[in-house]
């Protein structure tokens, strides 16, 4: 396994490109440790930390150009096949931080409206059910794509 200059072009871009669109989407002060996200869903005003949505969005990025370019190879390419392992672990990783952070959330607002006396269950408990669903089901389609890929992979050394 060499690295070679076309793989260290590859993974320029990739950073450039993880680069851009994070300063896109946060801000260049998206980058600083102590920076929030501020999210207002109807009456329920949320205010948290940026970096599992940082690392994850940039961790996502590397992870779709090096599984399109696996497959692209044919499972051949021995390291763009462990960069993708490695990629996808780790968002699967980060998943598991951000549905524990939107689940701890959503057990306040659940707490929140159960002291209130309201049984009624609010528009910001559905969101906030619905969003962990939709991001456990990705995480499961994760865990099948590590599952496939790293069979392929092993497959072919083999």
């Amino acid at each position: 396994m060499t690295f070679s200059k076309k793989e260290f072009l590859w993974f320029l871009g990739a950073v450039l490109t993880s680069f851009l669109t994070l300063v896109l989407i946060f801000g260049i002060d998206g980058f600083k440790a102590d920076e929030t996200i501020d999210i207002n869903i109807h009456d329920t005003y949320f205010v948290f930390s940026n970096t599992p949505f940082f690392w994850f969005l940039g961790a996502l990025i590397f992870f779709v150009i090096y599984f399109f370019r696996m497959i692209r190879g044919k499972f051949k390419n021995v390291f763009v096949g462990i960069l993708v392992l490695l990629f996808c672990l780790g968002l699967i990783l980060l998943l598991s931080k951000i549905i524990y952070v939107v689940d701890s959330f959503l057990q306040s607002t659940i707490g929140f409206q159960e002291s209130g006396g309201d049984k009624e269950i609010s528009p910001v408990t559905k969101i906030l059910s619905a969003f962990t669903n939709v991001l456990f089901v990705i995480k499961v389609l994760f865990l099948l794509i590590l599952s496939y890929s790293a069979y392929r992979i092993g497959k072919t050394r083999g």
